[in-house]
């Protein structure tokens, strides 16, 4: 019987349930009346639920169409967005909306995703995106302990082929981004939120991935887990930390970054950098606390131009000028990269005068950098326990060497570069403490030819379109001393101990051997850029002289003459004492040494008088 029963009550169960799928249908249909024969009733549910949802106002004059099968979904043509002032914030070809099942059946419509198809965004970066209210500002907070409506529920959002363009006038910002496809996807109150796509910058391709912790505490004021990372060519990026929003976005946690052409990077984003050096192959790993308003890194570990620091740095957004400042310290530190795009002074006079002076460009951003090296290198040139602080602003910018042990001495020195609008102005100091002059000559001249413990004080200025002009307009002073070192190369006690027995071989004798000396002192003016002795002097044991004449800087030239006499006073007059008088010119590396041959001929006279009763041979006949 039970077998029986069961057959014949299978027709009826099947009955059934055609009927209840017929009312279902009929109530379904009833329900989705209103959209499926009104595309003006679909948009306009589509913008209210819009509104509710974010606080934006949407609005469409296009297609709209309705859907039921396989899922019901709507399609909707050149769909906007606006911000709460009426400017347009997203234009997008197609909105294409899934939609749940079951708030179906009770009439009301709720999208559980988003497609935005060639959406073009224009952001605002001053502005506030959801202060007009809305489920995303309102929800998290609307019921007790922070739990949303039931009905209420977030969703899906994924751009495809999109454009961006954000802006801020107060920072002066204009970042454009292209091919944007990006997946949103945030289906429960409760549940973690993921970002994951691409866009392009620069012509260059992005991949981001991000995973929000607690979207719904963060909406509500609280915090939230965040991981980002964004991997391009240009530029990789990882954050992990946690993520506040208070009166703006708040991260802290880690941060590390790496970028092989950073000043590449940085004008590509309108920010370009005006330190010194390519600034290529940096990577930083530090703790992080960023907003819209400053980014600040602390334990730092920076690596740039193959340079190692430590330290901290801030960059302030909200000033008239957006700051960079901090301490960096380094084990050691190369300097030379530090100048490797500026042109070398060398070749200064080769360099045309419409070549440009790249450390004038202070560019948009102010800097204030302080650098501490235990030890560091300039060329051939070793220093240790340098500090060195860099000043940018909008006028000028500072190169300051506050100390450095170098030479077995202290050198200190400054360069102030301003922009102007032909060219560059510039003023320049250098203070030279016991230096080691022959560590000093080897180093900066390849020269083996000075020793002594020296001092000097220079200080310039000028102005030109090119390095040649500036180092043409050069003026100025400089003040140097010496004591207990000695010329190599030039033996003026031996010359002037054999001028009056063999004046014609002094030619070759002087340029060997060397001359010692107690003390030497010259101060010079800079006009024009050409160096004038104003006076220069050395005593020693057996020798002494003066210098006059000049040094030109811009074609690196001497043009100078040296009196040499014998020790016990001033040079004397000629003809009351042995003196040599010498010719020193040509280029700074190579000078020429020409010797007074009217003195040394009238010495050869006096030497070698003519055999008694002998006569002067008579002149040529004319």
């Amino acid at each position: 019987m039970p077998g029986f029963w069961a057959g014949r009550g299978a027709p009826m169960n099947f009955k059934w349930q055609w009927i209840a799928s017929a009312a279902g249908v009929g109530l379904l249909g009833a329900s989705l009346a209103p959209w499926t024969f009104s595309g003006a009733a679909l948009r306009l549910e589509i913008a209210r639920q819009m509104r509710d949802a974010t606080g934006l106002e949407a609005r469409s004059e296009g297609r709209a169409v309705f859907a039921l099968m396989p899922r019901p979904r709507v399609k909707i043509a050149n769909f906007q967005i606006l911000g709460r002032d009426g400017h347009l914030l997203i234009d997008a070809e197609t909105l294409r909306g899934e939609l749940r099942w079951l708030p179906l059946f009770a009439g009301r419509m709720e999208l559980e995703s988003v497609t935005l198809v060639t959406p073009k965004l224009l952001i605002d970066l001053d502005a506030v995106p959801f202060d007009g209210g809305g489920l995303v500002v309102e929800a998290p907070v609307a019921g007790p302990a922070g739990e949303p409506p039931a009905a209420s529920r977030p969703g899906a959002l994924a751009l495809i082929n999109g454009s961006a363009i954000f802006k801020s006038k107060a920072r002066s910002v204009s970042i454009a981004l292209d091919n944007i496809n990006l997946t949103a996807d945030w289906r429960d109150w409760q549940a973690p939120a993921g970002l994951k796509g691409s866009f392009q910058h620069n012509g260059g391709t992005a991949e981001i991935a991000g995973w929000l912790a607690t979207p719904a505490q963060l909406l509500a004021g609280k915090s939230s887990d965040l991981s980002l990372r964004l991997a391009s060519a240009a530029l990789n990026l990882t954050l992990n930390g946690s993520l506040s929003w208070d009166a703006g976005p708040q991260y802290q946690g880690s941060l590390s970054a790496s970028a092989p052409a950073a000043r590449v990077l940085a004008s590509g984003f309108e920010r370009g950098l005006p330190l010194p050096g390519p600034l290529e192959n940096v990577s930083i790993v530090s703790s992080a606390r960023v907003s819209p308003k400053s980014i600040a890194l602390s334990d730092l570990r920076l690596l740039a131009d193959g340079n190692l620091y430590e330290g901290a740095l801030i960059f302030e957004a909200e000033r008239p000028r957006p700051m960079l400042s901090g301490t960096l310290a380094s084990e050691f530190v190369d300097l030379g990269a530090f100048f490797a795009d500026m042109p070398e002074i060398p070749d200064a006079r080769r360099l045309s005068s419409a070549a440009p002076w790249p450390a004038a460009q202070t560019g948009p951003v102010d800097i204030d950098l302080r650098v501490s090296a235990r030890r560091a290198r300039f060329g051939r040139t070793q220093w240790r326990d340098a500090g060195f602080s860099i000043l940018i602003d909008k006028d000028r910018a500072e190169y300051t060497l506050a100390e450095a042990k170098a030479f077995n001495g202290l050198v200190k020195g400054r360069i102030a570069l301003r922009p102007l609008d032909h060219g560059a102005g510039f003023q320049g100091s250098l203070t030279l403490s016991r230096i080691d002059a022959g560590a000093l000559a080897a180093d900066i001249f390849s020269s083996q030819r000075l020793s002594g413990e020296a001092n000097a004080e220079i200080t310039l200025s000028g102005a030109g379109t090119s390095p040649d002009s500036l180092l043409r307009s050069l003026r100025g002073e400089a003040r140097f001393d010496i004591k207990s070192g000695d010329f190599s190369g030039l033996d003026l006690e031996q010359a002037l101990r054999r001028l009056e027995k063999r004046p014609l071989a002094i030619a070759s004798e002087v340029r060997s051997g060397r001359t010692g000396f107690t003390s030497g002192s010259a101060d010079l003016k800079i006009e024009n850029g050409v160096a004038i002795i104003r006076d220069a002097r050395v005593a020693g044991p057996g020798a002494g002289f003066e210098v006059s004449g000049s040094a030109g800087l811009a074609d690196r030239a001497l043009d100078l003459t040296l009196l040499a006499h014998q020790s016990g006073g001033m040079a004397p007059a000629p003809g009351a004492g042995p003196f040599l008088s010498i010719g020193i010119s040509g280029p700074w590396d190579a000078p020429r040494l020409t010797l007074d041959g009217h003195s040394l001929i009238g010495r050869a006279q006096e030497a070698a008088p003519l055999p008694h009763g002998a006569e002067p041979a008579p002149a040529a006949a004319k």
